[in-house]
């Protein structure tokens, strides 16, 4: 699983949820993930993305459903 030739993720790729993650921190992060831009190889990960508070996981998704048309063949892990 660990490559010599593979980077490890840096910190814009890797969000870990809390409960007091904010709406405002899971948006930047699907932006990130979703708009493309150059550099589009990064893989993203969402850690604990079950210990978001029920809102901010229901804002999470409209925008998540909004994005996703922007980008077909984004990476996105939610865990």
């Amino acid at each position: 699983m660990n490559s010599p030739e593979q980077p490890l993720p840096t910190f814009d790729e890797v969000l870990l949820c809390t409960p007091q993650t904010s709406a405002e921190q899971v948006g930047l992060f699907l932006r990130r993930c979703l708009i493309p831009c150059q550099g589009g190889d990064k893989i993203y990960t969402m850690l604990y993305a079950d210990e978001l508070s029920y809102e901010v996981s229901c804002r999470a998704e409209e925008l998540f459903q909004h994005l996703k048309c922007y980008n077909s063949s984004y990476r996105l892990i939610i865990l």
